[in-house]
C-alpha cells in the first residue's frame, strides 16, 4: 500500500488530479481492496471541491 500512496503523492505533486486504479484482475476481492484503498489511501488525497450548482432559469 505504501507503494501506492507514494505514487500517487508523486503524480499529485506533478499535477495530476485524476487517476484510476484497475482491481479488476486482483486475486483478491474486488470489496476488499476497495475497503483497504477506504481506510488508507483515501483519507491521504481528498476530493477538490466542486463547481457551484448552476441556476436554472426557465
Amino acid at each position: 500500500m505504501s507503494g501506492l500512496i507514494e505514487l500517487l503523492g508523486e503524480w499529485q505533486r506533478a499535477g495530476v488530479n485524476h487517476a484510476a486504479l484497475g482491481i479488476e484482475f486482483s486475486p483478491r476481492p474486488a470489496a476488499e481492496v476497495l475497503q483497504e484503498l477506504a481506510e488508507h489511501v483515501l483519507p491521504l488525497f481528498p476530493s477538490h471541491e466542486g463547481p457551484s450548482t448552476a441556476r436554472v432559469r426557465w
